[in-house]
């Protein structure tokens, strides 16, 4: 989606309201700055439908709280799972 990730998960909403979608992947970077919606967004809208969101590696994924030290810019991808499914938590972990 190359900068609009966040208009097409707006149009995911009631699918991540009913719990509907286990895992989401999107992308984060340089476009941040001109669409103004910053890494710390995402974390907020997951987090209002029980996600949690964690930066993807080539290991797995790395499930932290948000900072602002990572509003870089830099492209790099995320993983939001449901908080509840402790089973895709498990599978995408970075061990």
């Amino acid at each position: 989606a190359e900068g609009a990730d966040h208009l097409v998960l707006a149009g995911f909403r009631g699918l991540l309201n009913r719990g509907a979608v286990r895992v989401v992947q999107f992308e984060y970077g340089p476009w941040a700055m001109s669409t103004r919606y910053l890494l710390a967004t995402h974390y907020d809208f997951f987090a209002e439908h029980g996600y949690q969101v964690g930066r993807l590696h080539a290991e797995g994924v790395e499930f932290r709280d948000h900072s602002t030290r990572f509003e870089d810019f830099r492209l790099a991808n995320y993983v939001a799972v449901q908080r509840t499914d402790s089973e895709a938590i498990r599978a995408v972990r970075v061990t």
